[in-house]
């Protein structure tokens, strides 16, 4: 009865948390994972881990639903999540910002259904299809950036951006940083984009509360679960880049459909890396590499607990949202957005320097110039990932 309180507990601390997490661009989950994993065991020794584990996976479940908030109403989202910045900003704009809040949230609940009730499934192929590509895995990856490139068209300027990218995050993996992400992600897709909202010094129109869901948003959040699959089991390929090449494969992708795929990928990815990590016992995300720090692996029934985890979280996570998002719209347009981004920026420099002090703040400046240099280009802000593609790449080698 006690482990039982404990892990309800424990879901509802992340579900907290997650909230937090999305709703506070900068604050990643990852950064949460390395604070709880570090400091929960000091504090409470006798805690099982697999509490701890539980408190992860509803945090990062609830944190890839709730942060398409801050993705919409200030274009500041997590790595994840910034193919999700233009199409949801754009419909903001024209007072639809509550129908690209619903159409990612579908995105996340059908796509993360698909993978549950597909479950059995993947537990039995994805041993066997992880031990037949595992030698070739960086051959998938790149592949797969070849598709990506040719299908730009600034060809030349987002390889460019690419490698920039790259090698930034070769550089500073080589530093002793701690929580090296945080800065470099913050800069590359958080103050990037909050500096180019202010310059731009939008108006939020009146809002429209309404939400209509079409035969083809149901089939693009099966193609998104697909795609979370092959996400979620190849590492170095986000949801960014399998959005990327979902829009390669499939033709008629409006802005309606294109948030119903990048919020499923979003979501799908996390659930998938939980059956990765049963299965074949891999960390596709640092939610994941956190759980493996505290454990070699999770048996059947853990397996089920945490999936169990991970449902319940989905759909509080995404009544939350639902709710936020209409006070979000109610509120927006008697909040001064200028002072609000400046606000948050300087959140993230405080947050950097208190975390990974001044070799944090360099980081974050030069990843932030390097977003910049990206956006006035008009180039997708998916290829600054390279900042962790490239990195990953090298290990093979």
């Amino acid at each position: 009865m006690e482990l039982f309180l404990e892990s309800i507990i424990s879901v509802l601390l992340g579900i907290i948390f997650g909230v937090i997490a999305g709703l506070i661009p900068g604050i990643h989950p990852n950064l949460i994972t390395s604070v709880a994993i570090s400091l929960i065991p000091s504090i409470l020794p006798n805690l099982n881990t697999f509490i701890i584990c539980s408190f992860i996976i509803s945090l990062a479940v609830t944190n890839t639903v709730v942060d398409v908030i801050p993705s919409t109403f200030l274009g500041a989202p997590e790595s994840e999540n910034v193919l999700s910045v233009l199409p949801g900003h754009r419909l903001l704009l024209k007072g639809r910002g509550y129908e690209a809040i619903m159409l990612t949230i579908y995105g996340s609940v059908f796509s993360s259904m698909f993978i549950f009730l597909s479950s059995p499934l993947l537990i039995r192929i994805f041993p066997p299809a992880y031990f037949l590509v595992r030698d070739y895995i960086w051959v998938i990856v790149i592949c797969a950036l070849l598709i990506i490139f040719t299908k730009e068209k600034n060809f030349l300027s987002s390889i460019l951006i690419f490698f920039l990218s790259g090698v930034f995050g070769l550089i500073v993996f080589s530093k002793e940083i701690n929580e090296p992400l945080f800065p470099m992600l913050s800069g590359f897709f958080g103050v990037s984009s909050l500096i180019v909202s202010m310059a731009g010094r939008c108006k939020i129109p009146n809002q429209k509360f309404e939400f209509k869901i079409s035969k083809r948003n149901f089939k693009i959040a099966v193609i998104s679960a697909l795609m979370g699959c092959f996400s979620g089991f190849t590492p170095g390929l986000g949801p960014s880049q399998c959005a990327m090449l979902s829009r390669s494969f499939v033709k008629e992708f409006d802005e309606k459909n294109y948030l119903v795929l990048v919020g499923g990928l979003t979501t799908t990815n996390m659930i998938v890396s939980i059956i990765t990590l049963y299965t074949i016992r891999r960390a596709r995300n640092g939610a994941i590499a956190g759980i493996l720090k505290l454990t070699n692996g999770v048996s059947f029934f853990e397996f089920i607990f945490l999936m169990l985890v991970s449902l319940i979280s989905l759909f509080v996570a995404a009544t939350l949202t639902k709710r936020i998002a209409k006070i979000f719209l109610l509120f927006m347009r008697k909040i001064n957005y200028f002072a609000l981004s400046l606000g948050i920026i300087l959140f993230i420099f405080l947050a950097v320097f208190f975390i990974s002090g001044v070799p944090g703040i360099l980081v974050l400046i030069g990843s932030s110039l390097i977003g910049l240099l990206t956006i006035a280009n008009k180039i997708k802000r998916c290829h600054m990932m390279g900042c962790l593609i490239l990195p990953l790449l090298t290990r093979f080698f």
